[in-house]
């Protein structure tokens, strides 16, 4: 999914696809897709970021899918980062993660056609016309 279609879900959020999210642990960094920060502007050239964003999204591809889970997410929830979206087109579903004491937990799942509020968004977001038409469709 493009990063300018999920970000237009949410009216708040700022897109800066080639950002690299900085770690308290030297020479960690990780490159999240679209995330926001509601009191902070965040900007293309903050690379990597210094300013925490509270969320972070990662759109799985089959390229990308076994960084995404095993190193990505645990890695955005220790740094800090509230709020991370996974989102698996392959699947049709959105699963939200809420950092609990510096580990991601699930908090909601979104499935193909669900209107559902995500957190850390407060109106309803309808996932299904994010999916590419095929035969679930």
């Amino acid at each position: 999914m493009p990063a300018a279609r999920l970000a237009s879900a949410a009216p708040a959020a700022t897109a800066v696809p080639a950002a690299r999210l900085a770690s308290a642990a030297p020479a960690a960094t990780a490159a999240p897709d679209p995330r926001r920060r509601t009191d902070d502007l965040l900007r293309a050239e903050d690379n990597p970021l210094t300013i925490l964003p509270d969320w972070c999204c990662e759109v799985l591809s089959p390229r990308t899918a076994s960084d995404d889970l095993a190193i990505k997410l645990p890695f955005h929830a220790r740094s800090g980062v509230s709020w991370v979206w996974i989102v698996d087109p392959t699947h049709r579903l959105v699963e939200v993660f809420e950092t609990v004491a510096g580990r991601p937990t699930l908090a909601a799942i979104a499935r193909d056609k669900d209107r559902i509020a995500l957190p850390p968004f407060d109106g309803e977001i309808s996932v299904g016309s994010w999916w590419l038409p095929g035969p679930e469709a």
